[in-house]
C-alpha cells in the first residue's frame, strides 16, 4: 500500500495534504489561534500550549480539516482489511504550539481507536516526531534486530499527516527552531 512505513509490527501511516487544501486548513488554523488565545493552556508535565481539553464545538473546527481527516483515515483503514469498514467519528481535534525548546512528554490516546497529527508550521529545526517500539526489548530474541529499533524518527513537513494507533507511545522532540511549531492533533473512534 503506498505511504504505509512498517517501523515497528503495527503499521504507521503518513502523507502530505494537498497543497490547496493544506493552505485552507493553514488560514483556518491561523485564524483559530488570533481569536482564541485564551483557549491555549499546559496542562501536561511540559511546556507545549494546547487547547485540549475545550469542547469540540469551540476548538478547531472546518468542513476541510475534517474532510481530509476522514480521507486519510479511510485510507490508513483499508490497511487493517476489517470485514466492515468502521463508521468512524473524531472524537477531538485541537492545536499545539511549541516554542523553542517546548517539547511533548512521551504519551499514547490509550482510549482511542486511532490517532493523528497534522502539521501547520514547521521547518527542518521544529523537532521530530517519535514513535517508540510497542514491543519488549526481549523481541530482539526474535532474530533481526534492525527491524526492532526502539525507537522511530520522523521529520515533519508542512502539510504531513500521521496516522497511528491510539495506544502507540509516541512524543514530540523539543523544537530548535526560533518558528513555533504549529501541529493540529486528534483522536478517533469507531461508531
Amino acid at each position: 500500500m503506498d505511504n504505509l512505513i512498517h517501523p515497528f509490527p503495527c503499521p504507521i501511516y503518513q502523507n502530505i495534504i494537498d497543497k490547496e487544501s493544506f493552505l485552507e486548513i493553514k488560514e483556518d488554523t491561523h485564524n483559530f489561534i488570533s481569536n482564541n488565545s485564551n483557549l491555549f493552556h499546559q496542562p501536561w508535565g511540559c511546556p507545549t500550549q494546547t487547547t485540549i481539553g475545550t469542547p469540540i464545538e469551540k476548538n478547531i473546527n472546518s468542513h476541510i480539516l475534517t474532510k481530509n481527516i476522514k480521507f486519510f483515515v479511510e485510507k490508513y483503514s483499508k490497511f487493517w482489511d476489517w470485514n466492515t469498514p468502521p463508521t468512524i467519528k473524531i472524537k477531538e481535534c485541537w492545536v499545539n504550539i511549541a516554542k523553542k525548546g517546548d517539547y511533548q512528554e512521551e504519551h499514547n490516546h490509550s482510549n482511542n481507536m486511532l490517532s493523528g497529527v497534522i502539521y501547520i508550521e514547521v521547518n527542518n529545526k521544529s523537532g521530530g516526531f517519535q514513535f517508540i517500539n510497542p514491543l519488549t526489548s526481549e523481541s530482539i530474541l526474535l532474530g533481526n534486530p534492525n527491524n526492532f529499533g526502539y525507537l522511530y524518527n520522523i521529520t515533519p513537513q508542512p502539510g504531513m499527516i500521521l496516522l497511528f494507533p491510539g495506544w502507540m507511545n509516541h512524543r514530540a522532540l523539543p523544537n530548535e527552531s526560533d518558528i513555533d511549531r504549529i501541529s493540529i492533533s486528534f483522536n478517533i473512534y469507531q461508531i
